[in-house]
């Protein structure tokens, strides 16, 4: 026989408190005091309380059909040297636009919140974070690949957005990166480039678990070559520069570069190589599409989006702490076509 649920009038019961008051400490409600909800979240948490799953397809009917009010915070949780240092990665900003829209349709906030201010510890940031009611988090892309953190995660339901952190294995939004970069290698094919060569930094590589590295190689094993261009993957970001890109380009001589660097245009300009007409450029992620760049949109507003929603079902139904099996969404990138490429002659391709 399996063991009764854990009710709200249990929790009521322990805690001491009305059965109301369970019901919105729950939700985070403002009107109860904030040390009555950190109480009875605590007793919550101690007897293992999982909400009833019909009653949270109700609630969620009867939230739908009326107007988003308040309900808490969720914090989009930064790890860089800088507070603002997050911004400067590739999706970075268009992630967290797209999730405070996303928060805010469904009743929540998303905040940043920056593990390094000065005096933060592991300690003090989980008990601030869980103090202000917080019970949402979606971690950042971490500046480095294979990054780790180290909080007291049981109090909050947790989203990772890509593949930087490793350590704890969290559940992950990201865009399908090998898929995408499939999408993109089968596109320059059908316009007839034949030597496709990928030119990105390994570090970069490895921040999206090695999936375009990996995905480009298999597509390059089907197109049956018998010469095909090697990957240029430098090992760190001194290794990266003019001398390296054009010593590889002039000795293998790809007809069209995937990459995602924005100083490949420069290099093959120091060359004399013009783009689109001596060789196509396609970038495996677009940023600035203003810039008419042919490649991939990894379609970062709905991996913002989608990770909202993950962590506020997860709020929904209570569930915390680091998952037993991680679960992964993935979101496909769509081909945008631009002035980088052309259709190539494929007789003469």
């Amino acid at each position: 026989m399996s063991a009764r649920r854990v009710t709200q009038s249990d929790i009521a019961r322990i805690a001491r408190v009305s059965q109301v008051a369970v019901s919105l400490a729950l939700r985070n409600h403002p009107s109860l005091p904030e040390e009555t909800r950190i109480h009875i979240r605590e007793v919550a948490d101690k007897l293992g309380y999982v909400p009833d799953a019909s009653l949270s397809a109700l609630n969620v009917y009867r939230n739908s059909i009326r107007a988003p009010t308040f309900r808490s915070t969720i914090a989009f949780l930064t790890n860089h040297d800088s507070e603002d240092g997050w911004q400067s990665l590739a999706s970075g900003k268009t992630y967290f636009t797209a999730g405070c829209v996303r928060a805010d349709e469904l009743g929540y906030k998303l905040e940043p919140f920056w593990l390094r201010q000065p005096g933060m510890t592991s300690k003090n940031a989980s008990r601030i974070l869980f103090n202000r009611g917080i019970r949402g988090i979606i971690n950042a892309p971490q500046p480095r690949a294979r990054a780790h953190l180290n909080l007291d995660w049981n109090r909050f339901s947790v989203v990772s957005l890509g593949y930087t952190m490793t350590r704890p294995a969290f559940h992950i939004v990201s865009n399908h990166h090998f898929r995408s970069m499939i999408i993109l290698c089968r596109r320059l094919r059908s316009l007839g480039y034949r030597r496709l060569g990928l030119a990105i930094l390994g570090t970069i590589d490895e921040r999206v678990d090695g999936n375009w590295s990996g995905a480009f190689l298999t597509e390059q094993r089907k197109a049956d070559i018998s010469k095909p261009v090697p990957c240029l993957l430098p090992p760190t970001l001194k290794d990266w520069n003019f001398a390296t890109f054009s010593k590889w380009y002039l000795k293998h001589r790809p007809d069209c570069i995937v990459t995602i660097h924005k100083d490949v245009p420069t290099f093959l300009k120091t060359l004399k190589v013009e783009i689109p007409k001596q060789v196509g450029v396609a970038w495996c992620n677009i940023t600035d599409f203003s810039r008419n760049q042919a490649g991939i949109n990894e379609n970062a507003t709905v991996v913002g989006a989608a990770a909202v929603d993950l962590v506020v079902s997860m709020i929904n139904r209570n569930e915390k702490g680091i998952p037993t099996v991680p679960h992964r969404i993935l979101i496909e990138g769509t081909w945008t076509p631009g002035s980088t490429v052309l259709r190539r002659n494929l007789q003469t391709a």
